[in-house]
């Protein structure tokens, strides 16, 4: 019984750890401003997109992730709320971001997939593979922050066929 009470346990200190993804007391606004978009493109895919993730200031979201179990592979459109916890930090670090870029020497690989991040409309970084292209600090950090809540979404929300 023991191994149980600790599965719990591991379990909900897991989920208190997470971003929180359900909706809070008070719903989220879906008429609030845009705050982030990314957009997932790889070489690959039909139009080229696999993925597209927009998070209102409200917290709101909505990810169209192309689900290649399908027969054609199609846009699956899951849509959530993040609480105002997890808004708030991401707030405070696009704050802190100055999304200043340093150029380095590239390297040779093929660049397959590139995702592009928004903040309030305005582009402000594509991440590529051997582009030779780094954040600053504060900047990368509020990448992470994006990063995380996009995997939150992806991961909470995955409806099955």
């Amino acid at each position: 019984m023991s191994r149980f009470f600790l599965a719990l346990a591991l379990a909900l200190a897991f989920v208190a750890a997470a971003p929180a993804i359900w909706a809070s007391p008070v719903p989220c606004s879906t008429k609030a401003k845009p705050l982030i978009d990314v957009d997932h493109r790889y070489n690959n895919a039909p139009d080229g997109v696999d993925l597209v993730f927009h998070l209102l200031d409200s917290g709101a979201w909505t990810l169209k992730e192309l689900d290649l179990d399908r027969t054609p592979p199609a846009l699956v459109e899951v849509k959530g709320c993040f609480d105002a916890p997890a808004m708030s930090s991401l707030k405070g670090k696009l704050g802190r971001a100055t999304w200043k870029v340093t150029h380095s020497d590239p390297c040779t690989a093929m660049k397959m997939d590139a995702q592009s991040y928004a903040v309030g409309g305005k582009q402000v970084w594509v991440a590529m593979q051997c582009s030779g292209e780094q954040l600053d600090a504060a900047s990368a950090n509020a990448i992470h922050a994006i990063d995380a809540l996009l995997e939150a979404a992806r991961s909470g929300n995955k409806k099955q066929p």
